[in-house]
């Protein structure tokens, strides 16, 4: 057992380090490729990979980006090579879909990482740039969390996330802080909207919507 766990620890290191290694060189590329087309690195971060050669063509701009994160939706339907990205009046279905998703959803389910109870108004941060929005003990529910979240954690009453497993960012934080916090639920920032009143039960892995 001490064995495995030795190699699982090694491997842990080894995919940490070649992720850092690989955002180091994407920062690089988008940079020259925001440099050639006059965008800005922000705006490079939120471009796809499919687009890079209508930004370099002059195609997209930095405007169109910057109006498209206020609010798309990126669709991957089964089957199909790769995602809509779909933006203005295209949007209205989505947001239909996900409206009636969310009001028959009343249990979302993940796994514990730090145990414990609490009730509180949800709070979806997308991105840690929207730190400041979230209010002393209110339910931090995004992607998965960062060392950039930080502001954030230490004001939560707990962390839910879609992403992530035992050995997480979030489960490790959240253990040292001691604030409950459930992972890997999937869907919780589609099936939670940001002032849902809900029940955070990490122990059983459960989020409950009250209201």
């Amino acid at each position: 057992m001490i064995e495995i766990l030795k190699n699982y620890g090694a491997y842990q290191d080894e995919r940490k380090r070649n992720i850092l290694t690989y955002l180091h060189f994407l920062e690089i590329l988008l940079k020259e490729i925001g440099k050639r087309a006059n965008i800005s690195l922000k705006a490079m971060r939120d471009s796809f990979p499919e687009e890079i050669q209508d930004i370099l063509n002059g195609k997209i701009s930095e405007d169109f980006i910057n109006k498209r994160r206020e609010k798309c939706f990126v669709v991957w339907e089964e089957g199909k090579v790769k995602p809509q990205i779909l933006t203005g009046d295209q949007t209205k279905q989505w947001e239909e879909k996900l409206s009636v998703q969310h009001n028959n959803i009343q249990i979302i389910k993940g796994n514990c990482a730090s145990k414990g109870k609490v009730e509180g108004k949800v709070r979806v941060l997308l991105s840690a740039s929207e730190n400041d929005k979230l209010e002393d003990g209110e339910i931090l529910v995004t992607f998965m969390t960062s060392p950039d979240f930080m502001s954030a954690i230490r004001r939560c009453g707990a962390i839910v996330t879609n992403l992530g497993g035992v050995t997480s960012h979030a489960a490790i934080i959240s253990r040292e802080l001691g604030i409950p916090c459930v992972v890997g639920t999937k869907n919780a920032t589609e099936a939670l909207k940001t002032g849902d009143m809900v029940e955070v039960d990490a122990d059983k892995g459960e989020i409950r919507i009250l209201s």
